[in-house]
């Protein structure tokens, strides 16, 4: 009786600790997040229904000096060498586009491409705290914080570029077009792919072999700061925090230079899923046999304690 009494004392605070002071540490140092915004709703919508014919003709005038499709046989322009020196990172090859990236944020991206990776979501998340600020702020205070509200999107949207130009000008329906035209002819992607294409152009996944596709040197002039090898994130991260972080970077983190990559659904699934396999190949037999060792020593718990009672039976 004595063990049991012991059990139940060590049960109770185990309990207490795990979900109770863990969880409140874990809530400070990691606020909620909302879920993953596959809609991307702060974007503006785009209703034009894209004719493939034109898109080609749109592409091969404003796109294909400097990406290549090789889905349908066109080449890079330039040299990786020289279309990384003038870009700062190598302009991807578009094959896979079509399936990666939600059609409503290829849309934004085209027509304005800092806004849509960055300056949009950060000044969303950013409104919505000042909006909290506010509710129990003075009218002076009011004011000092949607001043102070400016000058940091201000100072965002100066330091955080990105080396594709705007195409503003271009109709709806010929960015449309252009969309339909990528979606004729992608390229379906494996989960390996989908990473490369997704992440490639700047991060590393050193145990899978895959290297970024641009110079470091060049790359921490582009983004500030070198990105970091992906080959154990899903170990240091998780994969619902992955899942919120590379869906709207500036959600998850205010202020960080990592763009939004606007994959569909199941394109981020099959880079998370990838970047697991590679980081944590083990998890399925890990958690598999999980369940057998805490079963074997649930079974090795009921023996000892009959052993317990048959040993000490006769002391009294």
């Amino acid at each position: 009786m004595r063990e049991l009494k012991i059990l139940i004392i060590l049960i109770f605070f185990t309990g207490l600790t795990y979900y109770g002071i863990e969880p409140y540490a874990h809530h400070v140092m990691h606020p909620a997040v909302a879920e993953p915004d596959y809609a991307f709703s702060d974007l503006e919508n785009f209703d034009a229904k894209g004719d493939a014919a034109n898109g080609k003709k749109s592409f091969a005038a404003n796109c294909q000096g400097c990406h290549s499709l090789s889905s349908d046989s066109i080449l890079p322009p330039m040299s990786h060498a020289e279309l990384v020196s003038a870009y700062g990172v190598y302009p991807p090859d578009l094959s896979t586009a079509g399936d990666l990236y939600d059609p409503k944020f290829l849309a934004n991206f085209i027509k304005n491409p800092a806004n849509a990776s960055f300056e949009s979501t950060y000044k969303m998340h950013k409104q919505e705290q000042v909006a909290k600020a506010k509710a129990s702020a003075s009218a002076e205070e009011q004011e000092a914080l949607q001043k102070s509200f400016e000058k940091e999107v201000a100072a965002f949207e100066a330091k955080n570029k990105i080396s594709m130009p705007s195409f503003s000008y271009l109709p709806d329906q010929e960015i449309a077009d252009i969309i339909a035209y990528l979606q004729e002819v992608k390229k379906e992607t494996t989960p390996k792919e989908a990473a490369v294409q997704a992440c490639g152009r700047c991060h590393s996944v050193k145990y899978a072999g895959i290297v970024e596709n641009s110079s470091r040197d060049q790359l921490i002039t582009y983004l500030g700061s070198f990105p970091p090898d992906l080959s154990q994130m899903i170990k240091s991260k998780g994969e619902d925090y992955l899942h919120k972080f590379i869906n709207d970077p500036q959600k998850t983190l205010p202020g960080t230079g990592m763009q939004r990559v606007g994959l569909t659904k199941d394109a981020q699934d099959k880079v998370v899923k990838y970047l697991e396999n590679v980081g944590d190949s083990k998890k399925s037999e890990r958690e598999e046999l999980g369940a057998y060792v805490i079963g074997f020593f649930v079974i090795l718990t009921f023996f000892a304690y009959l052993f317990k009672v048959n040993a000490f039976k006769e002391v009294h």
